[in-house]
This record gives C-alpha cells, structure tokens and sequence, in this order.
C-alpha cells in the first residue's frame, strides 16, 4: 500500500529475511508505484478474466448471467424486502430507453451507457415513502453524457439551496428551466417525442408517492416548515438517452435539509 511507512516494511522483511528456517529465500521490498507499473500491460490470462464481464456486443455479465433491467430490479426489490420496505414500480431503464421519464426499463443493460434508477419504496411499518434517483454509467461515459450529467448535477444542488420557506413550487419550476437554457439545454415537451427538461422539478412526498406541494408552474403557494418535497431535474435525449438525480429534501425552519445519503456518482468501475 503506498500509505504503508518504508521503514516499517523494511524492518518487516529484515526479520522475514534473517529468520532461520528460510535460508536461502529473500523478500525485496518495491514501492507500490513500480508494482502497478508491471501491471500495466495485461497477460492473456487477465484479459480473460476481464472479458468475462462485458461480452462481444456490449452487454454486461455477472455471475455467469446476462445482465438486463429485469434482474438489477429484483437484487433492488429484495434488498427493499429484507429492509422492511415495500417495493413498487422499480425503474432502471438502460441507454435509449431512459429518454421517456416513466419507462421503467427491459432488456440487457450495455456498458458505456447511461442507466437511470429511480427507486420509491413503501416502509412497511410505517407507509411513508421514500424517493430516490441516480444515474450511472458502467464503464465510460460518452463527453455528451458527461457534460449532461454535470448540468443535471449543477441545477438539481441549486434548486437544493433555493428550496426554503416562502419559495413556491412554481419559482422552483422556473429557476431550472431558466438554469438549463443558460446552460445550453434545449427543451421541447410538444415535440413529438418530448426532449430536454421536459417533467416538474419535484414534488410532496409522505404517505403517497406524490402528494402537495408541488414543485411546478401551477403551485403559487409559499413552501412552509415541515414540508418533504423531492429535487429531480432531468434531462432526456432520444439520442442516447436520459440523466435524472432526485434527493428528498425537508423544508426548515430557515432552509432546508437534504434527507438522502446515497453519493451522486456517474461512472463505477
């Protein structure tokens, strides 16, 4: 490990090299920088291995089994079981299909694409909701996706920070459609197949899945201590798809608190 102190190692193999019942064997110590270097070029037998996880036509493997929207929503829906949740809905659309917002997703999932999850389980014990989105890439994403994940980013932590007691639902709605056209995002929901920003930024969250106040240009009224809303802009291409991340978002007393946890993240290993 490169934080592990030279001296210590040294001292280490000094008493591995010294001990009398290995005479004739020696350890030399290198720096993990040179270690890492040797590993850069792959034997035939480490490519194997790391072909295992992505076949021929992009698709992604695990454990042997094709990778599709279908199983990442049962691992998803079980982990909600076993936590005392109550699934419902799960979406996790891969590439193309994430363009439409509610397309809960099909099919094998590619790497290099943008698959976006959008997960609201039921607390069984209670029947409050929560409400989550995140989008990730396995592997590398494309400068397009990138550039599109960084404006989705930028706008949803500023309507975070705008979020506050006295703040209408419509004012919300209108600061992120405004923060996306300064950012060069195009927005059409009359096309034919809508594009852009093209749903509400958010809304009421409690004992339904969407419930007041909500935050869109038909809400006028002042967002008041104690409310929950969520904080979700997105934007959707038909090109390669679509880029969401919503957090659940409590209304204080003189702001408000973000109440998710889970880091917002584009590409994984």
């Amino acid at each position: 490990h490169e934080d592990f102190p030279i001296s210590l190692a040294h001292q280490i193999l000094n008493m591995y090299n010294q001990h009398e019942n290995l005479v004739g064997y020696s350890l030399q110590f290198q720096p993990l920088k040179k270690f890492a270097k040797e590993r850069e070029v792959k034997t035939p037998e480490e490519v194997a291995h790391i072909r295992e996880g992505v076949r021929k036509d992009g698709t992604l493997v695990w454990n042997g089994e094709l990778v599709t929207s279908e199983l990442l929503k049962r691992l998803v829906n079980s982990e909600i079981v076993g936590l005392g949740g109550i699934p419902s809905r799960t979406i996790i659309a891969p590439g193309k299909q994430a363009a439409c917002p509610h397309n809960r997703g099909t099919g094998p999932v590619h790497a290099h694409e943008p698959i976006v999850f959008d997960i609201f389980p039921r607390v069984e014990a209670t029947g409050y909701f929560g409400d989550l989105s995140r989008t990730v890439v396995k592997g590398c994403a494309t400068p397009e996706v990138k550039q599109a994940f960084e404006a989705v980013k930028t706008v949803q932590a500023a309507v975070r920070e705008f979020l506050k007691p006295g703040v209408t639902g419509k004012a919300a709605q209108e600061l992120t459609e405004k923060m996306f056209r300064q950012l060069g995002y195009k927005s059409n929901r009359n096309a034919k197949v809508p594009y852009g920003f093209i749903h509400s930024v958010g809304h009421g969250l409690g004992l339904e899945i969407h419930e007041s106040p909500s935050l869109n240009v038909r809400n006028s009224e002042p967002l008041v201590a104690g409310n929950v809303v969520t904080d979700e802009p997105g934007l959707y291409y038909p090109e390669w798809g679509g880029i969401r991340i919503e957090d659940d978002i409590l209304i204080t007393e003189d702001g408000s608190e973000d109440l998710m946890t889970a880091p917002i993240e584009l590409e994984i290993p």
